[in-house]
């Protein structure tokens, strides 16, 4: 079983800025939410969180099924889209029903989960396997 995108997508031989551009699409995605956030204005909460949930499901589902450069790049690109959208209409539906004295520890406890999950990733990869199996089936049982 092939566990890097080195392999997977052999890029072994490829320059170095080729895998520092794929490195950096995911957030060249949220770089492009940025900048289109009144999207979220005018389509409306709900709509937009629909759209951006399916889209992100598909966009992961189809990111770790492709095996070519330019199309994993681009399924970054857009996962780190829909993952500022879909983050961005979850934070004003969590100001909405949070009262204003509670906020800022919810927020808090929401920050420090949402991190929790990339360092156990992190420590996961570095220090119990690489195999990208098992971290997902732990993350599914969760």
């Amino acid at each position: 079983m092939v566990t890097n995108w080195l392999d997977l997508l052999d890029i072994r031989c490829t320059p170095e800025i080729y895998i520092g551009l794929l490195a950096s699409m995911f957030f060249f995605g949220w770089f492009a939410f940025i900048v289109t956030t009144m999207w979220l204005h005018i389509e409306g909460r709900r709509v937009t969180l629909l759209i951006a949930c399916a889209s992100h499901l598909v966009i992961l589902l189809g990111m770790n099924l492709t095996r070519n450069y330019f199309t994993t790049g681009a399924f970054l690109f857009l996962a780190g889209f829909c993952n500022g959208l879909r983050l961005q209409v979850h934070e004003l539906y969590f100001e909405d029903f949070i009262t204003t004295p509670k906020r800022e520890s919810f927020s808090l406890v929401r920050t420090i989960a949402e991190n929790s999950v990339i360092l156990f990733a992190a420590l996961y990869f570095k220090f119990i396997s690489k195999d990208l199996l098992g971290l997902l089936i732990v993350g599914l049982t969760l």
